[in-house]
């Protein structure tokens, strides 16, 4: 049997396991890609500021 809404595998009682794991890792990733953001927006606005000052 094999369910359109659970396009994975048909063995679903091992499937949230993996489910949990890629989706673990796709936060931590989008976690360290907001820090990131975070770090760069704020040193963009460093920079204008000093740009803002001199000029």
């Amino acid at each position: 049997m094999f369910h359109p809404i659970f396009p994975f595998s048909p063995n679903v009682h091992h499937q949230p396991i993996a489910l949990l794991l890629r989706y673990h890792r796709h936060f931590q990733n989008a976690f360290l890609i907001k820090k990131l953001g975070q770090r760069l927006s704020i040193y963009i606005i460093g920079l204008y500021s000093i740009f803002r000052s001199v000029v």
